[in-house]
C-alpha cells in the first residue's frame, strides 16, 4: 500500500516522507536510550503526521475516538499510539506507564468493545475488538543441549508422535525410532515430566464413545465457543456457489481502465442545498433508510471515504458529527497536488460519465443518427449489387466492365444513378437467368451450327422420319 504513488506523488507527500525519516531516528535515539515514554511520543507524531499525509485512510472514526478517549481518561500515563499493521484500526498498539498496565488492558477491551457496538452499522469489523499483552523478549530465541536419559522431546511431541509408532511394525522402525521409544518407555516410569502420559496414550490410541465425543468434543460446541455465524456462513456459501463472490467477480477485466475522480464528478453539498432538502437526508440518515460505505482500499482513497465523513457533518448523532474536524484540514481532503477540497457526495465515475453523455445528446440527435446509419447500410447493398452485376454480365464487354469500374470508384453517385438508368430494366432478368443456369448444374447448351443442323435433317431422313421433300426444304433454310 505505501508505493511511490502515495509517498512521492506531490510536494506535501514528499515533505511528509523526509519528516517520518527524522522520526525513524528519533526512534532509534529513544531505544538505545531506553527512553519509552520518548517512543511512544515519536510513533504517535508519526502516525498522524506524516502517515495520514500520504495514506489519509490509514484512520477512521473509530481509532480517532478510541485514542482520544485513552488520552482525556489516562492522561499523563498514556504515552503514546502506533497503528500496527492493519489499517484503519485493523491493528493498534498504546504505550502506557507501567503502573497503568492492568487498568489499561481492561479498559481498552471495554472502550472498544463500545466503539465497536456503536459503529457496527456504520464501520465493517471482521471480528471482535481483542487486547493483546504483548511482552519483550529479553533472551531471544534459545536452546539447550540434552544428552544421555534426559535427552527427551516434551511431552506433547510424544502425545502426538508415540501413538504412531505404536501402531507401527516394529521391524519396519529404524534404529533411531526404537531407540526413542525405548528412551520414552524407560523416562514415563523415572521422569515426573512424563507423568500422566500412559492416560494420554490410551486416549489417543483406544477410540472414545460416541456420547463422550458428543459431550466432550462436539462441532456446535466448538463452533459456538469460537463464535460461528451460521446465518452468515450460509449466506456466503450460498454466494459463492451461485457464482455471485469469488475469485473470478473480485478481478477486473484487462480492457478495464482506472481513472481519478474528475472535478465535475463531485458535486459540493455543504452550502448549496436548503434546510428542507438538509433535514429530509438528516431524518433519512437517522431514521436508518439510507447506508454510509468506507471503503480502505488504495485504488478508492481517499475519495470513497471522503463520502461517509462529509455526509455525517450536519448529523445529530454525536458519534458521526464529530467525524468533520474543521480543526483537521487533512481529514476529507482531496489531495490534487496543492488544492485542497471538501466534498458532501463523490458519486461513481461512471454515473457523472453517462449523465454527461445523456445531457449533450438529444432525441433528434439519435433519430438522425440512426438516418445516417440506414441511408449508408442501404447505399452500400446497391453498390455491391452493381458491382455484381457489371462483373456477371456477358453482354458488357472488359472495357466497359471496366469504365463502370472507374466510374463507381471516383463518381460513385452519377455513375451509380446513370448504371440503374441505363440497365437497371435488365436486373431481373439477368438474375433469373443466372438462378435458372445454376438449377441446371451450371450446363448452357451450345447454340446449333448449319452443319449440325443438316447432320441431324440427314438421321432423320435416313430413319425415315421425315420426307424427301422436308429434308430439302430444311437444308434450303439452313444454307439461306
Amino acid at each position: 500500500m505505501v508505493t511511490e504513488k502515495y509517498l512521492l506523488r506531490c510536494a506535501d507527500e514528499w515533505q511528509a516522507r523526509q519528516s517520518m525519516l527524522g522520526i525513524l531516528d528519533e526512534i532509534l535515539a529513544a531505544l538505545r536510550a531506553g527512553d519509552v515514554r520518548r517512543i511512544g511520543a515519536a510513533t504517535t507524531r508519526n502516525f498522524q503526521q506524516p502517515i495520514q499525509t500520504f495514506i489519509p485512510w490509514a484512520t477512521n472514526y473509530f481509532t480517532e475516538s478510541l485514542i482520544q478517549q485513552v488520552r482525556a481518561e489516562f492522561g499523563p500515563a498514556f504515552w503514546g499510539f502506533w497503528m500496527l499493521g492493519g489499517m484503519s484500526g485493523g491493528g493498534m498498539g498504546f504505550i502506557f506507564a507501567p503502573e497503568q498496565k492492568a487498568r489499561a488492558q481492561t479498559r481498552l477491551q471495554e472502550l472498544m468493545s463500545a466503539g465497536k457496538r456503536a459503529l457496527q452499522h456504520a464501520l465493517p469489523f471482521a471480528m471482535e475488538p481483542v487486547v493483546y499483552d504483548f511482552a519483550i523478549n529479553e533472551r531471544g530465541t534459545y536452546a539447550d543441549a540434552l544428552t544421555g536419559e534426559a535427552a527427551l522431546m516434551p511431552p506433547g511431541y510424544h502425545t502426538l508422535t508415540v501413538p504412531i509408532l505404536l501402531r507401527t511394525e516394529q521391524r519396519s522402525l529404524s534404529a533411531f525410532r526404537r531407540a526413542e521409544l525405548d528412551r520414552f518407555g524407560v523416562a514415563s516410569r523415572t521422569d515426573p515430566r512424563l507423568g500422566g502420559m500412559v492416560q494420554a496414550l490410551f486416549d489417543r490410541l483406544l477410540p472414545s464413545s460416541e456420547s463422550q465425543i458428543r459431550e466432550d468434543q462436539s462441532l456446535a460446541a466448538l463452533l459456538d465457543r469460537y463464535g460461528f455465524d451460521r446465518v452468515q456462513h450460509e449466506q456466503v456459501r450460498s454466494d459463492l456457489r451461485s457464482g455471485r463472490i469469488g475469485l473470478a467477480q473480485n478481478r477486473l477485466p484487462v480492457s478495464s481502465r482506472i481513472e481519478d475522480v474528475h472535478p465535475d464528478d463531485v458535486v459540493d453539498l455543504r452550502h448549496a442545498v436548503d434546510e428542507r432538502t438538509r433535514r429530509a437526508g438528516l431524518d433519512a440518515l437517522n431514521g436508518g433508510t439510507v447506508a454510509v460505505v468506507t471503503l480502505a482500499a488504495p485504488t478508492a482513497a481517499p475519495h470513497s471515504s471522503i463520502w461517509a465523513e462529509s455526509v455525517s457533518k450536519a448529523g445529530t448523532n454525536p458519534v458521526r458529527e464529530s467525524i468533520w474536524d474543521e480543526s483537521r484540514p487533512e481529514v476529507g481532503r482531496v489531495d490534487s497536488c496543492g488544492t485542497e477540497q471538501r466534498v458532501a457526495c463523490v458519486p461513481s465515475p461512471n454515473l457523472g460519465r453517462v449523465r454527461r453523455m445523456i445531457a449533450r445528446v438529444g432525441l433528434g440527435e439519435i433519430l438522425w443518427s440512426l438516418l445516417v446509419i440506414y441511408v449508408m447500410v442501404m447505399y452500400f447493398i446497391i453498390v455491391l449489387t452493381v458491382w455484381i452485376d457489371i462483373f456477371r454480365s456477358d453482354d458488357i464487354s472488359g472495357g466497359k466492365k471496366a469504365l463502370w469500374i472507374l466510374g463507381l470508384l471516383f463518381f460513385p453517385i452519377i455513375s451509380l444513378v446513370a448504371y440503374l438508368l441505363t440497365r437497371g430494366d435488365g436486373f431481373g432478368m439477368r438474375q433469373m437467368a443466372r438462378e435458372t443456369n445454376k438449377s441446371q448444374g451450371g450446363f448452357v447448351p451450345p447454340p446449333p451450327t448449319p452443319a449440325t443442323e443438316l447432320s441431324v435433317a440427314k438421321q432423320l431422313l435416313d430413319g425415315g422420319t421425315i420426307t424427301a421433300a422436308e429434308f430439302e426444304q430444311i437444308k434450303a433454310r439452313v444454307l439461306s
